[in-house]
């Protein structure tokens, strides 16, 4: 038993491959409804919504300055449409050859105005009109500082550094325990164990037959001698 655990063990390693990719995540749940309102200030920010009826709501791709001083250029998305104590995970990837340091922070209506970051949400949506996408629960606003992570010998890099290239994706939990986004990859996992248990056991089988083989010839040359 031990052994065909063993082979198929063996036998799964030769189906999963290792892949790394920068990112950074933040998991959180939905905001209880909020008497508090922005007035219309945001509504034409970058957009995410955990909507069925958007094909491309849930996730942003684009192009983000950096900068090297402070925290980093300050950028903000508004994520629409949450459902009160639901689990969701948002997540920015970007290149390992765009080296960046990313700090995500997500804010109330009530956090925005408490902490005065409604002009800063003001003039960055001004700069940066988005179609508004209209979605039906709470609303938490993200803001992306991003901090630009090398030294460079050309100062005119340095003063002005390339922005990076990211995807911005948010991932609804599967009863707050599992992000949907690894539904596929779970059901491939269970594929593959599923098919190398099976060939872990013809595999064991074939190796025994062999093994039987051997003995039974070796028995055979001995009664001849």
């Amino acid at each position: 038993m031990l052994t065909r655990i063993y082979s198929a063990f063996l036998v799964a390693l030769c189906f999963l491959g290792f892949a790394a990719a920068n990112v950074e995540k933040e998991i959180f749940l939905g905001p209880a409804p909020s008497s508090w309102s922005l007035n219309g200030v945001g509504d034409h920010l970058p957009q995410l919504a955990p909507s069925e009826h958007c094909s491309n709501c849930r996730a942003i791709r684009s192009r983000l300055s950096t900068s090297f001083a402070g925290k980093g250029a300050e950028h903000w998305v508004k994520i629409d449409g949450l459902k009160e104590a639901k689990r969701y995970e948002v997540r920015i990837c970007w290149a390992a050859t765009q080296p960046t340091d990313f700090t995500l922070d997500l804010y109330t209506p009530e956090q925005v105005l408490a902490e005065s970051l409604l002009d800063s949400i003001r003039e960055y949506s001004s700069n940066s009109p988005t179609a508004r996408i209209e979605g039906e629960g709470q609303v938490l606003y993200l803001r992306v500082l991003a901090k630009t992570a090398y030294v460079s010998s050309s100062r005119a890099r340095m003063e002005n550094p390339e922005p990076v290239d990211v995807d911005i994706i948010l991932d609804p939990y599967l009863l707050n325990v599992l992000p949907e986004s690894l539904l596929k990859i779970v059901g491939l996992l269970v594929v593959v164990a599923v098919f190398s248990w099976w060939l872990g056991g013809w595999v064991h089988r074939a190796l025994l037959g062999v093994a039987s083989s051997g003995k039974s010839a070796k028995a055979g040359v001995k009664k001849d001698i």
